[in-house]
């Protein structure tokens, strides 16, 4: 929030969590003050508002909930906020059946961090403490493409792109250019509000869509090669065929 205690869109789309203890309740208070006054936002909680009864080892969270607008070519709608109370970590791991809990989270995000960096080039596995724990976002993005490619090449193939493929898709998103020398007879703002349901579908699975929205922003400037002048003959001399 700024001085004014308005809250800015793209702060409003994410998730908050506020620590247990006076600071994080106050902090919590002056957020949820500012969510409750939006025209057009509904706030649901887990807890009576008017007479709060919050544990001491609960934080506070506020989650948005998303959904598609049914307005072609619109973002999506963020039209509701459920303000809950939630165990700490601490609080999890007071209870008996709190490690088996955190154990299943961690083996959940651990396992994926392994596979997100299938996506990198080049491949580089985390292998340390620091490396499973810290932010890797570019091949958590990368991970973020691959896992919504599918649905939107099928829905490409069905408006008659019927020989694209994840590669090329992929290029079409990061280059205006790449896209021009491909589909000349496809306008620009066609690829943009493909790319820009992908970043709402992203967002819809509560995926990050940075590397999208990265794309989107610099796909004017970036040029794919392309390769248009190949002497297979002189090529071929060289392959030995086993």
């Amino acid at each position: 929030m700024d001085d004014n205690n308005t809250i800015k869109a793209e702060e409003l789309r994410k998730r908050h969590y506020f620590a247990p203890g006076e600071a994080g309740r106050s902090a919590a208070q002056a957020y949820i003050g500012a969510v409750s006054g939006i025209e057009g936002i509904e706030v649901k909680w887990n807890f009576d508002s008017e007479n709060p009864e919050i544990p001491d080892d609960h934080a506070l969270m506020v989650q948005p909930v998303q959904r598609r607008n049914p307005e072609k070519g619109e973002a999506m709608l963020l039209d509701q906020i459920i303000v809950a109370h939630v165990p700490s970590i601490e609080a999890i791991l007071a209870h008996e059946k709190g490690q088996s809990f955190v154990q299943g989270i961690l083996e959940k995000q651990l396992g994926d961090k392994l596979k997100a960096a299938l996506s990198a080039d080049p491949i580089e596995f985390p292998s340390t403490l620091v490396g499973f724990i810290e932010s890797t976002r570019k091949s958590e993005s990368l991970e973020t493409f691959n896992e919504i490619s599918k649905p939107v090449l099928a829905f490409l193939k069905k408006q008659g792109l019927k020989h694209i493929t994840k590669p090329m898709l992929k290029s079409l998103m990061q280059s205006a250019s790449f896209a021009e020398s491909q589909y000349e007879k496809i306008k620009q703002e066609q690829w943009v509000f493909v790319l820009d349901r992908m970043i709402d579908l992203s967002k819809e699975k509560d995926l990050d869509p940075s590397i999208l929205e990265h794309w989107k922003a610099t796909r004017d400037q970036v040029e794919v090669s392309i390769v248009d002048d190949v002497d297979f003959e002189e090529a071929f001399a060289g392959f030995a065929g086993d």
